[in-house]
């Protein structure tokens, strides 16, 4: 299995024009540029475009914001992300082990 810091998906900051175009504030949250069809981000229905805007509640701003919510969530607890996909917001989640 993967690190759960990777999920097998490209992210990048979103700087203020395509945060504009997207309706969000400059550096309010991560864009999927690409999803490894066999990764973890997949498998819980995260798609290149998503916007992930937190994890665990917490703003996901930077990459590096991103990867310790992510590696310091509790192994009892799901990670759960919310994602703006198009117009709507939805939400994913896995279970680390």
């Amino acid at each position: 299995m993967e690190k759960p810091e990777t999920l097998g998906r490209v992210l990048e900051a979103i700087g203020g024009y395509t945060a504009r175009k997207m309706g969000l504030l400059p550096g309010q949250g991560l864009y999927v540029k690409k999803v490894d069809e066999k990764g973890l981000g997949t498998m819980i229905g995260i798609k290149a475009g998503d916007v992930i805007l937190e994890i665990n509640e917490r703003p996901a701003r930077d990459i590096a914001e991103f990867k310790a919510a992510v590696s310091e969530a509790e192994k009892d607890k799901p990670v759960r992300f919310k994602i703006k996909r198009g117009e709507s917001k939805i939400f994913a989640a896995y279970q680390p082990k």
